[in-house]
């Protein structure tokens, strides 16, 4: 850290140096002695920009710049193989080469090829860099060491890999729109037809349904839903176990996957949560919002009222047999 004197305020501030190193990035990233360490900064040398390519000097100033490029590519871009690496060179020139050698550069490029494609294949690097960058997090906010726990759990929950993996899976992310539509119609389309309430309506009505779900995830002893207060949409269950409770905190029974509640608040604004929903594993709900359901129904207002009218229907009579309240109360 550095300090410099701020003579209006008569005070000094801390504002961070940045220390650049004169020793190659494969030094720095790749230390060791070993063969394997030895073999790991050759192989990456190979696609990496080359201090010997004659035409570097075109492109470079300096030295310090040629190192700078190579710290970026194999820190940010190392999957790509550089137009002035050694592999580059090597593959381009014009002699001839020996058999022995156009099996090594033909065994590179496959393997290399591999690597290209490995953040699709296996995105455990991603994930545990995540992780890593969430622990340093952690420490540096001083944070409890339960909350560490738990953030822990978070990403070891199987649900969360797969969110991860399809928001930094470069292949998924270049996938059309129209593909990842299907997908998402493919996972949540059938959730939405077994609810009775949706279970005759149309095909395309389901489908637009299906596409306005937001998916949540809630780890052990998160609350889910509190209880006495107004829903803002449908929940739908899709992995994980949910335990509900009365306003007393006594146990009143388990939600398992593809269970759903708060349907009400669909249709009305009436409505109030007589539990408590919290999570007793590691869940992923997928949650529809209120507004823009009734936003979507605005051109379907006959199936908009028909649902209604059985929903209230159903807590009336629920409420006539408990001597509640005339007002529409949802209880689970």
């Amino acid at each position: 850290m550095s300090r410099f004197w701020n003579d209006f305020q008569a005070s000094y501030h801390d504002h961070v140096c940045l220390i650049v190193t004169e020793k190659d990035v494969l030094e720095i990233s790749l230390r060791g002695t070993n063969w394997v360490a030895s073999f790991k900064r050759w192989w990456h040398d190979l696609f990496l920009l080359s201090h010997n390519d004659p035409r570097v000097r075109l492109f470079y100033g300096s030295s310090h710049a040629v190192r700078m490029d190579r710290l970026k590519q194999f820190r940010l871009y190392r999957s790509t193989i550089h137009p002035l690496s050694k592999f580059r060179l090597k593959h381009g020139e014009d002699k001839p080469l020996s058999n022995a050698m156009l099996i090594c550069v033909e065994f590179a490029r496959i393997c290399k090829s591999f690597l290209l494609f490995s953040f699709s294949l296996k995105p455990q690097n991603q994930l545990v860099m995540t992780v890593e960058e969430t622990s340093n997090l952690i420490k540096w906010r001083q944070l409890p060491d339960s909350f560490a726990r738990k953030v822990r759990k978070y990403y070891e929950f199987n649900m969360t890999r797969l969110s991860i993996t399809e928001a930094v899976n470069g292949l998924y992310k270049n996938l059309p729109q129209s593909l990842r539509k299907d997908i998402s119609l493919s996972s949540y389309t059938h959730l939405i037809i077994k609810i009775p309430y949706f279970a005759e309506w149309p095909s395309f009505l389901i489908q637009n349904i299906a596409l306005l779900l937001q998916e949540e995830h809630y780890m052990q002893g998160d609350l889910v839903a509190q209880a006495s207060v107004h829903s803002d949409g449908l929940i739908i269950i899709d992995v994980g176990v949910l335990g509900v409770y009365s306003i007393n905190n006594e146990e009143k029974g388990h939600l398992i996957d593809g269970d759903y509640f708060c349907e009400l608040s669909l249709v009305t604004d009436r409505e109030l949560r007589m539990s408590s929903v919290v999570a007793l594993t590691p869940s992923k709900i997928l949650f529809l919002d209120k507004f823009l359901f009734r936003h979507l129904m605005r051109d379907h207002v006959e199936l908009f009222t028909d649902m209604k009218n059985r929903l209230t229907s159903k807590y009336k009579s629920q409420d006539s047999k408990t001597n509640e309240q005339p007002n529409i109360v949802e209880t689970y």
